[in-house]
């Protein structure tokens, strides 16, 4: 065959895969190569790295517990403390007076004339006092003051508690000495008059009026809840 043939034949397949079997050198094939290995993730997971010591000590891994909210406290809350606080402030104060009062009460004491519970009864003569919110009377005058009920009583004195006492009032009689205390037996409860007769019109006015303040004095004691008979706090 001439050279002339060679030129002009016809390609069959067989040449066409030999030069597909042929390996060319793409200079451009190692970087596609990275590239595809930064897009395409690796099977298996990157193993953990454990941070240096000195990282470790640094950066602890512990949890401080979370601040608890402060309570704000109301206004209105507020505002009935102090009137509450105000209150008790106040009533220290007036038992304070009152007990300071207490000292300035009229002292009652001297010989009266009572007249006998019998119904015909007579008038027998008695020493009458006042000691701690009590009428004390009795057929002799004691040799000191009388300062306790218990002192009186020792001393056969008969009692009678201001606080069951109802009214102490002038008597209105012919004989304008007398004058009345209405009280509850403390035997038996049954309301009964005491009656006494001064020894004269201006004794029976300060027994009265003295007896009276005793008596108003006791009552407000007995409305003061911050007072105690014996102190204040």
């Amino acid at each position: 065959m001439s050279d002339d043939d060679e030129d002009h034949r016809i390609p069959t397949d067989t040449d066409d895969d030999k030069e597909d079997d042929e390996q060319v050198y793409n200079p451009q094939l190692p970087a596609l190569k990275k590239l595809e290995d930064l897009i395409t993730p690796p099977s298996t997971p990157p193993k953990y790295k454990r941070p240096p010591p000195d990282e470790a000590k640094t950066s602890p891994t512990t949890t401080t517990p979370a601040e608890k909210p402060k309570k704000i406290k109301s206004k209105k809350k507020t505002d009935q403390s102090s009137r509450v606080q105000q209150r008790k402030r106040e009533e220290i104060e007036r038992a304070k007076k009152m007990l300071a009062a207490q000292k300035q009460l009229p002292v009652l004491k001297g010989y009266v004339e009572k007249k006998s519970p019998a119904l015909l009864g007579p008038w027998q003569r008695r020493y009458l006092t006042v000691a701690e919110y009590n009428v004390f009377y009795g057929k002799n005058k004691l040799e000191q003051q009388v300062t306790s009920a218990q002192y009186a009583l020792h001393n056969d004195m008969n009692c009678i508690p201001l606080m069951v006492v109802n009214s102490i009032k002038v008597k209105k009689t012919k004989d304008s000495r007398q004058f009345v205390i209405q009280a509850r037996d403390i035997k038996n409860a049954e309301l009964r008059e005491y009656l006494f007769k001064a020894k004269s019109t201006r004794d029976r006015d300060i027994w009265v009026a003295g007896l009276n303040k005793h008596k108003d004095h006791l009552a407000a004691l007995l409305d003061c809840p911050a007072i105690r008979l014996n102190s204040v706090a």
